[in-house]
């Protein structure tokens, strides 16, 4: 960087300020994720030379940061995690004084579509800060390649392990792996492995259970870090992988209540979240329940349709007032206990889900009334 002017390093440092508070602007709005890619290395030349690949964080881009307020769950357990979660980046010196790890893990267990990666991405974007996610069934995940792995990621970060249980079949530190390791010792492909390498992956040497807990709290492990684990039932996992120590922290997902299912319609359509002036409307400043311009009242009279409803979204109520959102909020609550196991058809863990109610709230962002209807 050149500059030219007799006030020159006041210039440079007017720069190097805005670009800092334009940063941490950024970073307030955006949460960034790394993945793990296999990147090729190379070493020596000529006949020597040979490449090998390994896991590397890699830059997957920024997502809008997530508040946490949109996260509903049982009671207070997403703010009691966020709390626990700032008063920990809080606490290095203490920590240090006491002669403690300055570490946290949490362990989110429940079905598919409860919340667990959402809770993450809320808590990453309160506080500020990067994701790292991590599918221990990766390939080419092996004991000294998950240390790596660890060991590059930003000093307050947080790091996310998702699916502890259900990697290749049964991961690292699941009962069930351990019994199929037990059992299929010359398994060629699968879990288990030749050679008595414990709980690994596969044959070829992948991550085993004691690597994994050797990089999570060992005498190289990496400091300052949240660690959270997500599973679909904690009962299955090895002890030794959420013991006291290693997991500090432990919130259970299930089906939704009546509670959680009207604080989500209240989150949904609530005044703050409609929109005016959209491209949407029509001549009459009104849209239909599927987002479309509106026809003037004579050619809606003349139409054969059933009347449409006032939309939430368009600038016209309903809901306009706290009461009767709470109202209508009731009634999809108990609507939504009568038929939450139709929302899916296979009828697995996913229809008793905040993400099945989100994703019929959605067919209907617009017509509060008929996504009570409808159930």
């Amino acid at each position: 960087l050149t500059v030219m002017g007799l006030d020159g390093e006041d210039t440079v440092r007017r720069i190097l300020a805005s670009g800092h508070r334009l940063g941490r602007g950024t970073a307030r709005r955006f949460t960034r994720v790394y993945l793990p890619s296999a990147v090729v290395r190379s070493h020596g030349r000529g006949d020597g030379k040979h490449a090998w690949t390994r896991p590397e964080w890699v830059d997957a881009g920024a997502k809008p940061a997530r508040p946490i307020s949109s996260v509903i769950l049982k009671g207070d357990d997403a703010m009691d995690v966020l709390a626990d979660a700032r008063a920990f980046l809080g606490l290095e010196r203490w920590y240090a004084e006491r002669g403690i790890p300055y570490r946290r893990g949490y362990l989110l267990h429940g079905p598919p579509g409860s919340g667990k990666t959402s809770l993450v991405c809320a808590v990453a974007g309160e506080l500020r800060l990067p994701i790292y996610q991590l599918r221990l069934s990766g390939a080419g995940l092996d004991d000294e390649a998950f240390q790596r792995l660890l060991a590059a990621t930003s000093r307050r970060a947080v790091v996310l392990l998702e699916d502890v249980d259900a990697a290749r079949g049964a991961a690292v530190g699941s009962r069930t792996g351990e019994a199929m390791n037990r059992a299929s010792p010359t398994s060629s492909g699968g879990v288990g492995g030749g050679g008595g390498r414990p709980e690994s992956f596969d044959a070829a040497g992948g991550l085993t259970l004691p690597g994994l807990l050797n990089a999570l709290d060992g005498v190289g492990a990496v400091d300052g870090r949240l660690l959270f684990m997500t599973c679909h039932r904690a009962s299955s996992l090895e002890p030794a992988l959420v013991r006291p120590g290693r997991i500090d922290v432990r919130v259970g997902f299930g089906p939704p209540d009546g509670t959680q299912a009207a604080a989500l319609f209240r989150h949904f359509y609530r005044a703050e979240t409609r929109r005016t002036g959209t491209s949407s409307m029509g001549a009459d400043g009104k849209m239909n329940r599927h987002g479309e311009a509106r026809a003037d009242d004579d050619s809606a009279r003349s139409s054969p349709q059933k009347k449409k409803r006032p939309v939430a979204f368009g600038g016209a109520p309903p809901p306009t007032d706290p009461d009767s959102l709470d109202r209508l909020a009731e009634r999809f609550a108990d609507a939504a206990a009568r038929s939450m196991w139709d929302l899916h058809p296979d009828g697995d863990d996913v229809a008793a889900s905040m993400a099945a109610l989100q994703g019929h709230l959605m067919m209907h962002r617009e017509d509060p009334e008929g996504a009570i209807d409808s159930l």
